[in-house]
């Protein structure tokens, strides 16, 4: 098992490199991301904000109490003294107030014409969020109300129907929840291990199989005792014990932080998928490591094959935000496939065992395919070496 130790030996001078990923992936997932979800916080429907008012109705009409009435189920109504300009200015300065409306004589009988506008004043912090929220509640109202009047209604029937037009309301559903179910910590901790595992494998294990592919080291191996095949086999299992490694630490470190997530039914689910993108994971080591010999090469389409599938495939950014051109392009990915399978094991139903053992055989030939051609790459440029 002298190249078996061999292989070992230079994967030794790399660890730095493989140390650093998981240092990176523990310090972004268990630092900033899994805490917000184990919060378990609801996401409520959308409810708009409301400010304090203050309102002076010097008209008395219909239309200027129904503006009131709805402007009163929309914001906060307040009461202050009386509506001087100093006394104005203060209330607002203290913050007891964020708006002032005045309503002046004639808005009622004059809402129909253009001069409507000047018998209504709002006084409030210029620029501030709570006046353009003030602003724009009172103006959506009287635009819809004067539709309404403009349409034959009375200015009773015009209110209340703009009162019903201007809060009504629309359901909204989430990305990010199945079925009424959050996603949990599991899918969070394994989706992003296909990022670190290609980034990590390629990386990490690509500059030792070109050490080993010197025509020096190759040379010395070959004079000696030592058969090719049995070289060869050596390396090949250098590579798996080295994929099993990976995944044994990324497994140990979730059931450290997560023991009971760990010990359900899914949980083995989901380490079966983590060992089938690992052999993707591989497969591309290998690939990589015939298409280059030069180190920047290699970092750099590591960073590329890896976050490049991440973006297109659902790991960084969820599946329902994509559109569908980038999805039907996912689809000749591994990992659409390794996300999707997450996806249903984390709805996992009985009936739904043999859609997530189909997204894993997937995942399987995907890694066979990859390797062929890889071999096929070694393979022409042995013979190119003559």
């Amino acid at each position: 098992m002298q190249v078996f130790k061999l292989y070992f030996k230079v994967l030794n001078r790399n660890k730095h490199i493989m140390f650093m990923y998981i240092g990176i992936f523990m310090g972004v997932l268990f630092g900033a991301i899994l805490p917000q979800v184990m919060k378990n916080e609801t996401i409520e429907n959308y409810t708009a904000a409301k400010c304090d008012f203050a309102v002076f109705d010097y008209d008395d009409s219909e239309l200027s109490k129904g503006l009131i009435k709805y402007l009163e189920s929309a914001h906060n109504l307040e009461e202050i003294k009386n509506d001087e300009k100093e006394t104005i200015q203060d209330e607002l300065y203290a913050r007891n107030v964020d708006c002032v409306l005045k309503i002046t004589s004639g808005f009622g009988n004059n809402f129909a014409d253009a001069k409507s506008a000047d018998k209504v004043e709002v006084f409030a912090i210029p620029n501030t969020l709570t006046a353009n929220l003030f602003e724009q509640t009172l103006n959506s109202y009287l635009a819809v109300v004067n539709t309404y009047i403009q349409a034959g209604y009375t200015e009773t029937e015009a209110c209340n129907k703009a009162a019903e037009a201007v809060n009504a309301s629309v359901e909204v559903g989430f990305a990010n929840k199945e079925n009424g179910q959050p996603l949990g910590v599991m899918y969070y901790f394994f989706v992003y291990l296909e990022w670190i595992f290609i980034a990590m494998c390629v990386t990490g294990i690509s500059g030792t199989l070109l050490a080993l592919d010197k025509k020096t080291v190759r040379d010395r191996i070959t004079c000696s005792s030592y058969k090719f095949v049995r070289m060869n086999g050596e390396i090949v299992l250098g590579v798996i014990v080295t994929g099993i490694v990976i995944c044994a630490i990324f497994v140990a470190g979730a059931t450290a932080v997560y023991p009971k997530e760990m010990l359900t039914p899914k949980a083995g689910l989901y380490i079966a998928n983590a060992v089938c993108m690992m052999s993707v994971a591989l497969a591309i080591t290998f690939l990589v490591s015939k298409l280059t010999d030069k180190p920047q090469v290699i970092s750099l389409m590591a960073n590329v094959i890896s976050l490049g599938m991440a973006f297109l495939c659902g790991v960084f950014v969820p599946m329902e935000l994509l559109s569908d051109t980038v999805i039907k392009i996912a689809h000749f990915l591994p990992a659409y496939w390794y996300v999707k399978a997450l996806q249903t094991i984390e709805y996992f139903q009985a009936e739904d065992l043999g859609t997530v053992f189909s997204y894993m055989g997937i995942q399987i030939l995907f890694a066979a395919a990859i390797l062929c051609v890889g071999l096929i790459v070694a393979r022409r440029k042995r013979v190119g070496r003559g």
